[in-house]
Order: C-alpha cells, then structure tokens, then sequence
C-alpha cells in the first residue's frame, strides 16, 4: 500500500472500532444500570418482566459476541478479523508511515515509538474478562454446545463476568484508539456515548410514574370514605 492508502486504512479502522466500541460500552453500562435496579428497586423491573428478561438477555449476547469480536485473539482463525490484535499488528508494520510526521503536531512528544506499541499489546493480553466471554461465546453463545445446552447449570458456574472487567475493557478500548489518534490527528474522542445513562432516565420516569399513581389510588380511597 502507498502511504495514503495506509492512512485511508488508518482512519475506517479507528472510526470503525470507534464505533462498535461506543456499541459494546453501551451495552455494559446498560446492563450495570439494570442490575443496580434489580436491586435497589425489583418492583420497577417486575412492571413488564417479559420485556426487561429479553432485553436484558440481548443486551448481555451483545456484549459477550462484541467483546469477543473486538478483543479476542484470531490470529489463527481461517478467516481475517479485524478486532485490536489485528489494529496493533496493523500499527506494527505502518508506523513509520502514519506517525513519522504528525499531521497535527510537530513535537516529538506525539510520536509513537515500538514500545507504546508493545505495551498497548500486553494490555490486550491480560484483559480479565476475556477468557469467561470467550467460554461462553463459544460453549453458547455462537452456537449451542451439547454440554450447556442440556446442562443450564454450567452457564451460572464459572461463567460470572464482573461489571469492573467489562468497563476496563472500554478503557482499554479508549486507551488504544486515542493514543494512536492522537498522534496521527490529534483528533479525540470518547468510547462512551453522550446519552449512555438515559437508561437511568428511562427507570426514572417508570418510579415517578407509580408514585404519581399510587398518590391518586390513595386519593381516590380517602375521597370514598369521606362519602
């Protein structure tokens, strides 16, 4: 590839992952806010408990087939990935190409040198939560393995994914794709989207509205006795 070509490619990968990274952040925050309803207010989520268990269940296939796609290793697959390994291999071989002269700053300082590199790629191997998605994408998720599908009980043992592992799994995500982007452009952004917490709002108006009905079904019974 030429030089431009290379920094063509540089752009739709950032901007892709970018975007399905904002999708994956989205989806664990999501499903952290429900679980905290769950708790603090089960009531709220008994209100439509068919709709909230498909949705929730949606939610976590997202997020374990998107983390999965963006931070598993599939140097051996038969088919090319294009997730983070692939982004950092791509880095690799192109650095001289997109990071020798800056478009965006002349100081030494927003170079990128091997070991940045290096780290970030070390990074993507200790993520914790990778080896429980991985299991339960392939035992599951992807397609019904024999062993879980007539065994539920082997989705609950072993396969719990905590909340701190998902959320390092963004940061790690916003790590990678701003300090290359910030070297190449300076262009910067963020994994999380703006309006992620709506979720919150959306639990909000549900509490408020059953106040408000509780209040008139109160007022309502206070009235028939004075009659």
């Amino acid at each position: 590839m030429t030089d431009d070509e290379i920094r063509k490619r540089f752009e739709e990968y950032r901007d892709n992952l970018l975007d399905e990274c904002q999708y994956f952040v989205a989806c664990v925050h999501i499903s952290k806010r429900f679980r905290e309803q769950q708790i603090k207010n089960p009531k709220l989520v008994n209100t439509a408990p068919c709709y909230w268990a498909v949705s929730m269940k949606s939610v976590f296939v997202s997020i374990v087939l998107w983390g999965e796609k963006l931070f598993g290793d599939h140097a051996k697959s038969k088919w090319p990935q294009m997730d983070f390994w692939e982004f950092i291999d791509f880095l690799k071989e192109n650095r001289q190409a997109l990071f020798s002269t800056p478009i965006y700053c002349e100081e030494e300082s927003w170079g990128v040198t091997s070991d940045d590199i290096e780290a970030h790629l070390e990074k993507l191997k200790s993520l914790e939560g990778m080896k429980v998605i991985k299991h339960l994408r392939d035992k599951y998720y992807a397609h019904f393995d024999e062993g879980f599908f007539l065994d539920r009980k082997k989705l609950r043992d072993g396969t719990d994914i905590n909340f701190a592992a998902l959320e390092n799994m963004g940061n790690v995500a916003q790590e990678i794709l701003l300090h290359y982007s910030l070297a190449y452009n300076g262009e910067g952004f963020s994994v999380k989207a703006a309006n992620v917490d709506d979720v919150t709002g959306l639990f909000g108006l549900i509490e408020r509205y059953f106040d408000e009905r509780k209040k008139s079904v109160n007022m309502i019974r206070k009235e028939g006795k004075k009659e």
